[in-house]
């Protein structure tokens, strides 16, 4: 208490001040969803409700009276319910000032599972300095992942199909086999619908070789294909396919080819595969 009244406690990266919350109000409510959902993306912090500021520093307090338990409780449930997933470690303290009157002390320790969500508004924030940050959806998971988290979940999608496609038996497996996975945003976003392909007409990308015709995406478990059916015993040579989750994944059987003798060089297979993947 001490500490804020004589200023050796500020505004920043570890502490916002509040004169008051109106947790009767949907906005009022909202935004102290968005403070404690900044913290929890950027570290621990504290939110003291009943003081007024001045660009950051003590002004004068403006404390709460009434039921201290009832008020615990209640900031505790409207929090744990506002944000995904769930906060289970943050703690509503009171620091007495004198007779009936305090101020409130949110503890908001370190929390992993990041990234937090504002469930109320669907909105992301971050901590920075004495600020909350927007953070843009498309950005929320690579702020939050490691590069090696990210190559191993698309191994691990990519290693997912390849065996749903051999337990298929619809691929020639007869020599070398070229496999690429994409992982989109799309996938690790929460609450993102699956992927529909639309009322209209999805048409397939280039075919890795050097066929002309493009065919038609048609349905499949769990997304959406296109195959080269070949003569072959039904079965394809190259398969694109784009999942309910979002996962992008192709399989081209025979990727090397070329039409003089000796072996492809690596400026020949760079171009075919560009023509693939476009």
């Amino acid at each position: 208490m001490e500490r804020i009244r004589d200023g050796m406690i500020q505004e920043g990266q570890a502490y916002e001040f509040k004169r008051l919350v109106n947790l009767d109000d949907p906005r009022g409510k909202s935004n102290l969803i968005d403070d404690v959902v900044a913290f929890l993306n950027a570290g621990a912090g504290h939110l003291i409700v009943g003081v007024g500021e001045k660009r950051g520093v003590f002004e004068r307090f403006q404390p709460l009276q009434g039921d201290k338990d009832v008020l615990r409780r209640r900031l505790t449930s409207i929090i744990q319910d506002s944000i995904d997933p769930k906060p289970m470690k943050v703690l509503v303290e009171f620091l007495d000032i004198d007779g009936e009157n305090y101020i409130v002390d949110i503890v908001l320790p370190a929390h992993r599972l990041r990234p937090y969500q504002n469930k109320i508004t669907g909105g992301f924030y971050l901590r920075t300095g004495a600020q909350n940050t927007p953070i843009p959806r498309d950005q929320v998971h690579s702020l939050f992942t490691s590069i090696e988290q990210f190559e191993a979940d698309t191994a691990k999608l990519m290693e997912r199909e390849n065996a749903a496609v051999e337990a298929r038996d619809i691929m020639q497996n007869n020599g070398a086999t070229l496999h690429v996975a994409i992982v989109p945003q799309e996938h690790y976003e929460r609450g993102r619908a699956p992927f529909d392909p639309g009322r209209g007409v999805l048409k397939s990308i280039r075919h890795y070789h050097n066929h002309s015709g493009s065919g038609v995406f048609k349905g499949c478990e769990d997304g959406v294909e296109v195959r080269d059916v070949t003569f072959d015993e039904n079965r394809a040579t190259s398969r694109f396919f784009i999942g309910d989750d979002w996962l992008i994944h192709s399989y081209v059987a025979h990727p090397i080819t070329a039409d003089a003798s000796g072996r492809i060089t690596i400026h020949e297979f760079h171009r075919a595969l560009g023509r693939h993947l476009r």
